[in-house]
């Protein structure tokens, strides 16, 4: 079976959509808010309707895939799937019931069953949103990024549009890390992968830039940023310092001697 071939096998509610599924995409939101102050994101370019997305992102941390189905429920309308390192799939195996794609990267053809399986979904799936970490591995944020094929043949064979998207997370000051997101605009199924590559890296580079200078105007939080603990501790010190001004009384006024009044005798 060639891999450019579409696949013949259905999809159903269990891939991805169904009730295990939804129960650990709500878990993993709930996580999300546990664990970060906030998600913060530039508004994501509209896609049109009834074309499928290859989701490109950089992969810099472990919650990646949490933030990757996190993002796409927020997103009415699509389907969430993730291709995922075959290796780290075999330690949570139910995860294949809620959009997850194994996929083999150690070298020759152990790959093609993968994306076999991720080219069927898109060619059957036009409301599929197909997260894919192009680089092939965990990298630190600061490393330069280099894009493998795996992306625009899927986004080739299938007539999606390659969406790039770069995920970051910064404490800015705070006890509690927040997540950011920087979309950019789809590319064609026809681009090349140095297109890609050359859009993810740009908006890495803004996004970098944004958060060095703690300045990001177009960024917006999905639910209201929790509150640190350096951030209740400073609201506490607030309040008892506006308390003990409260209690603090002025010492009495001793009253000024009367003027005398001319005329007036002593006894």
């Amino acid at each position: 079976m060639s891999v450019m071939s579409r696949s013949k096998r259905p999809l159903h509610a269990a891939d991805g959509h169904g009730l295990l599924a939804r129960c650990v995409r709500r878990l993993i939101r709930r996580a999300l808010r546990r664990r970060f102050a906030a998600v913060w994101s530039n508004e994501p370019p509209v896609v049109p309707v009834g074309q499928p997305v290859v989701v490109c992102a950089n992969h810099s941390n472990w919650w990646d895939g949490f933030v990757a189905a996190a993002t796409t429920d927020m997103l009415s309308g699509r389907r969430f799937w993730l291709l995922q390192q075959e290796e780290h799939l075999r330690r949570y195996d139910w995860f294949r019931r809620c959009g997850v794609i194994g996929i083999d990267l150690r070298g020759g053809t152990g790959a093609l069953p993968g994306l076999r399986r991720a080219l069927g979904v898109l060619q059957e799936d036009p409301h599929a949103f197909l997260w894919i970490f192009p680089q092939g591995r965990l990298t630190h944020p600061a490393e330069p990024i280099e894009v493998k094929p795996g992306a625009r043949f899927l986004a080739k064979h299938s007539g999606a549009l390659m969406l790039p998207v770069i995920i970051r997370y910064d404490w800015q000051g705070g006890a509690r890390p927040s997540i950011w997101l920087r979309w950019g605009q789809p590319l064609p199924s026809a681009a090349s992968a140095e297109e890609l590559q050359l859009a993810m890296q740009g908006l890495a580079t803004e996004l970098d830039c944004a958060l060095r200078v703690g300045h990001w105007p177009d960024s917006t939080p999905w639910w209201p940023p929790r509150r640190s603990i350096n951030q209740s501790w400073d609201r506490w010190a607030g309040c008892w310092r506006g308390l003990g001004r409260g209690r603090r009384k002025d010492p009495p006024s001793r009253p000024s001697p009367a003027a005398p009044v001319p005329g007036d005798k002593k006894a």
